[in-house]
């Protein structure tokens, strides 16, 4: 069976530009920066399709991938959890 590879699409930097205006994440620096930053400081709130694409953009291992607790934002800002370890502690 021959070596299968995840292909790893390349970000455009308009499609970075709209996840920092989503997960409201500064701008500026580099794709490769911008992508990092969003991976840390927003990876609990991203939906899983968004954080897969800056996880596979980043190629970060499968052992460094999110994989903690999710948690959705309400338009009121709160948090809400998704799935994971979810504790009343951990919303506040």
């Amino acid at each position: 069976m021959p070596n299968q590879t995840r292909k790893v699409k390349n970000l455009s930097a308009e499609t970075l530009q709209k996840l920092t205006q989503k997960y409201q994440v500064t701008k500026s620096g580099s794709k490769k920066q911008i992508a990092l930053r969003l991976w840390k400081l927003s990876r609990h709130v991203m939906t899983l399709g968004d954080l897969k694409l800056i996880e596979d953009f980043l190629k970060l291992a499968p052992a460094k991938r999110y994989t903690g607790t999710r948690y959705g934002v309400r338009k009121n800002g709160n948090l809400y959890c998704i799935s994971g370890k979810c504790e009343e502690e951990d919303l506040n």
